[in-house]
């Protein structure tokens, strides 16, 4: 028997082998107990903690800078979020409104402007931001142990093909868990200390300070921070903030008194009762 008859001999069966291989591999393939399952999208740990989340901040009153906002979440995250700026010049208060969307999956958030500005993040592990491109403007912020300590940010305006940068940044100090210092150092190089006393009130829904949203980085952006995507809220409400600049003698000191209906914070007065901020949930 020559080589050629004994290859017609097995090529049949060698064939049929194979086919019964592929087969079972296709199967297998099909498999669903055998497919990696999708990975889940990211979920921020809101600051809120066991708390409800704050859905309305709306400021009354004697109203500085600062922005309002309406909050939605779905399935424990931030969906989407309104702001609206308020100023004390009544001429400009409420002149300027947007509205964030967010989309999430397993590598990150993408989030859409009303405007049309593009918005752009990078998270870390704790899928808080790291770096942030808004317009032309870019942040980056840094953290320890969950908290946000520090920050900066470069502000671009352009003007007849030329561009201007400014540099502001800020330092951030905690103790037991309390926001206490935030050194600020504005677009004009001028250094403000800030030092924050907290209350006996714990800050059971995650809120923000009153008035130093500037100080800390995030102004205009505060919906971020309910969103889980900039670090771990205060453990109590703040009583009392004392601003120093260094171009100034006197300092200049905030009290605040907080009004709870059940567990959560509902109001907050300040400016000698001129002012409150109001949170529903």
């Amino acid at each position: 028997m020559n080589i050629m008859n004994i290859y017609k001999i097995f090529q049949a069966p060698l064939l049929a082998v194979l086919a019964a291989l592929l087969a079972l591999t296709a199967c297998h393939n099909d498999d669903p107990q055998l497919t990696p399952p999708a990975k889940p999208a990211i979920k921020p740990t809101l600051p809120s903690g066991k708390g409800a989340a704050v859905k309305q901040i709306k400021h009354n009153g004697e109203v500085g800078d600062c922005y309002d906002w309406t909050l939605a979440y779905a399935d424990g995250r931030l969906a989407s979020a309104s702001g609206m700026l308020r100023r004390g010049a009544l001429e400009d208060d409420m002149s300027y409104a947007y509205a964030l969307t967010f989309a999430y999956d397993a590598k990150g958030v993408t989030i859409a402007h009303s405007k049309g500005e593009s918005i752009s993040v990078t998270l870390n592990a704790s899928g808080c931001i790291e770096s942030m491109k808004a317009g032309l403007n870019e942040y980056t912020f840094t953290y320890t142990d969950g908290w946000l300590t520090g920050w900066s940010k470069i502000e671009r305006t352009s003007s007849l093909g030329q561009v201007t940068r400014y540099y502001s940044s800020g330092t951030i100090g905690y103790e037991d868990g309390d926001l206490k210092t935030i050194v600020y150092l504005d677009t004009k190089d001028r250094v403000t200390k800030v030092t924050l006393t907290p209350s006996a009130d714990e800050n059971i829904n995650g809120l923000l300070p009153e008035t130093v949203t500037r100080e800390m980085g995030i102004e205009g952006y505060e919906a971020l921070y309910y969103g889980g995507f900039f670090g771990k809220a205060p453990a109590h409400l703040t009583a009392s903030i004392t601003k120093k600049a260094e171009d100034s003698d006197t300092p200049t000191t905030t009290n605040f008194v907080y009004t709870r209906r059940g567990e959560n914070t509902v109001l907050c007065t300040y400016n000698e009762g001129r002012t409150t901020a109001d949170y529903a949930y």
